[in-house]
């Protein structure tokens, strides 16, 4: 987990970190990586079946610059559930046929921010709701705005 000197170093500065940490609607959301422009964030599948990622297009530039705002992508969880007719594969090479498309919001432009998000199955509109507050060292949660 991400070591609260860490955190403080970087929510001192103002700069986005890849270690971030959100608690969700659904447990822990940890930035897990990027690829190119891609953000990848990492979360425990709701089922219990094991890893998740939710991939955010266009982001890591905009995120690393402290100008968060509103991002569309996708989420996969690598189970072997067969909700989707088509299969996915992803980034990093995982495949499901369990995924959909996911649309973010970051309340603050700079680290650390909460979010707040909607989430749809395959190809069908985002229309659930998911809701990530930041994580600042021992778990304890970034004020929300006033």
């Amino acid at each position: 987990m991400i070591g609260a000197s860490a955190l403080a170093m970087a929510s001192a500065s103002g700069a986005a970190f890849a270690d971030e940490a959100w608690n969700s609607t659904f447990g822990t959301v940890e930035w897990e990586t990027q690829v190119g422009e891609t953000v990848v964030f990492s979360y425990s599948a709701p089922s219990g079946s094991g890893a998740a990622r939710v991939f955010i297009e266009d982001a890591h530039a905009s995120m690393l610059a402290n100008e968060r705002g509103s991002y569309s992508g996708y989420w996969i969880e690598y189970d072997q559930q067969e909700v989707c007719e088509a299969s996915l594969t992803d980034p990093l090479g995982g495949q499901s046929r369990n995924w959909g498309r996911f649309e973010i919001t970051f309340v603050r432009e700079g680290f650390p921010s909460d979010w707040t998000a909607q989430w749809g199955y395959c190809f069908a509109d985002p229309d659930e709701n998911w809701i990530g507050h930041a994580l600042l060292g021992e778990g304890e949660a970034y004020p929300p705005p006033n």
